[in-house]
């Protein structure tokens, strides 16, 4: 778990930044502070949002049998991990980066998948479709049944989850369903506090917000792109990533706007592609 850090311990003592552990339940903007569910008041010059997100729950019938997983924390990783076991039969239940790369490592460990998506390819909401058509036929030729077009119904078993009911009757048999259907950025503190939310919280250029002693970034943070005129709310590391780099220079009174082309990456078997934008460039490496 320590791996996953992206800063050890001693990095905050080094550069003299206090680590508090706790949560935030008000920013009071008037007064400049945010209060801690301790009471606790502490006072701001400026102010970073970068609240993330959360999964998004499938509203289905039979959601909350045991047996049914999603993917967001360490205890979700040790959770799964716990019901694996070659020969089972795992469905997964979105076709995004989070299913694709899941299927990918239950594959590894010896597992049969299926894949169910809602939209008639697999990452239609982030890339295009030669980048969907390049993905299929990697899971595929890897022994992964992918089933686009398929709408979850409910979730149906006694002690546990045995199977998984589409729309139209279909029931499919599961040992362990994994559920990836996206996320609902953490917006609440920033909608209390009055700042402006559409998908996330709006920031400029300069990562501001509403109101400007405020920054945002990350996967709660909703961006207008001019690249392509419209906000933009990205689930990816490399944007919370170059978000982050702007909003402290705007912390610091400095500006660097944003400016970089959006792009994922993903590993997936024995790939890392990197699609880059527009362009979808496909990258193979070798481990």
């Amino acid at each position: 778990m320590e791996e996953l850090a992206i800063r050890k311990a001693e990095f905050y003592d080094k550069h003299d930044i206090r680590l508090v552990r706790g949560t935030v339940t008000q920013v009071d903007r008037s007064a400049r502070q945010v209060v801690l569910s301790d009471g606790e008041a502490m006072a701001y010059d400026g102010l970073a949002l970068c609240t993330g997100g959360r999964v998004r729950i499938l509203s289905v019938s039979g959601i909350d049998l045991p047996g049914i997983f999603y993917l967001r924390t360490f205890a979700d990783v040790e959770a799964i991990r716990e019901a694996t076991a070659a020969g089972r039969h795992a469905v997964i239940v979105g076709g995004g980066y989070i299913g694709l790369e899941t299927a990918a490592s239950l594959r590894a460990l010896g597992l049969e998948v299926t894949i169910l998506e809602a939209a008639e390819r697999v990452l239609a909401r982030v890339t295009a479709p030669e980048v969907s058509a390049f993905y299929e036929r990697v899971h595929r030729d890897a022994g992964v049944v992918i089933r686009t077009g398929a709408l979850v119904e409910a979730m149906a078993g006694d002690d546990r989850v045995r199977e998984v009911v589409l729309a139209g009757g279909e029931r499919i048999s599961a040992d362990l369903v994994i559920v990836g259907v996206g996320l609902v950025p953490n917006t609440e503190l920033a909608a209390e506090a009055g700042l402006h939310v559409d998908s996330g919280i709006v920031i400029d250029d300069l990562a501001r917000t509403s109101d400007h002693r405020i920054v945002a970034a990350g996967d709660c943070a909703s961006h207008r792109m001019a690249r392509y005129d419209r906000l933009v709310r990205l689930e990816s590391v490399p944007s919370a990533g170059e978000q982050a780099k702007t909003a402290a220079a705007t912390l610091c009174g400095n500006e660097r706007p944003i400016a970089a082309l959006p792009w994922f990456w993903s590993d997936q078997y024995d790939l890392k592609p990197a699609d880059r934008g527009i362009e979808h460039r496909l990258r193979r490496v070798s481990f």
